[in-house]
């Protein structure tokens, strides 16, 4: 017999209202990485996406570095920032310096950061699902393999085992929570 449980919607309103933990954009950096110190690695492979904020560089810091982030963790933060475009303009003789927008500054940092550690750890386990992956196989002119600044080797773009992830926290937009079965569990 499989439960199915239905959200009532003042279920689901009061989750939206009680379940915030962090704001990327309004919080204290220092909080949300002691908050990313204490993640899961099914936890840390939410936190997938850049929202052009400073103090995001010190957040992808920690989870990049964090014993438990995965390689599909740190190949989907690398693509998140579009290394892609980054390498076309560095063809073009465009310097990564000559950026002014701060979320360049901020791309350009974590992919640098990503890009070293996917280098430095190329034996690491996969265990998540990677679009990127899928991404690059289907177009192989935009993997990393290919790149001249950003280059990835081959034992870093092996595939993933693509399990699904039993988080407990979600990261929508710059909202860090609980999912809604963890913070049901906790009332």
């Amino acid at each position: 017999m499989t439960l199915h449980q239905t959200i009532s919607p003042a279920q689901a309103s009061a989750w939206e209202e009680s379940s915030e933990l962090l704001d990327v954009l309004r919080d204290d950096p220092t909080q949300i990485i002691a908050f990313v110190e204490h993640c899961s690695a099914d936890d840390l492979h939410q936190f997938t996406s850049l929202h052009g904020v400073a103090a995001e560089v010190e957040i992808f810091e920690a989870i990049l570095h964090h014993p438990k982030c995965d390689r599909a963790t740190a190949l989907q933060i690398f693509e998140t920032c579009n290394p892609q475009y980054y390498e076309k303009e560095l063809d073009k003789g465009r310097l990564l310096d000559s950026y002014d927008d701060e979320e360049d500054q901020v791309f350009i940092a974590v992919i640098d950061m990503a890009h070293g550690v996917l280098t430095q750890r190329v034996n690491w386990r996969g265990r998540f699902a990677c679009p990127a992956l899928r991404s690059w196989r289907k177009y192989p002119h935009t993997s990393p393999s290919t790149f001249k600044h950003w280059h990835l080797p081959a034992t870093v773009l092996t595939p993933t085992e693509e399990n699904v992830t039993r988080q407990t926290i979600e990261y929508r937009y710059s909202s860090v929570r609980l999912t809604y079965n963890a913070w049901l569990m906790r009332q």
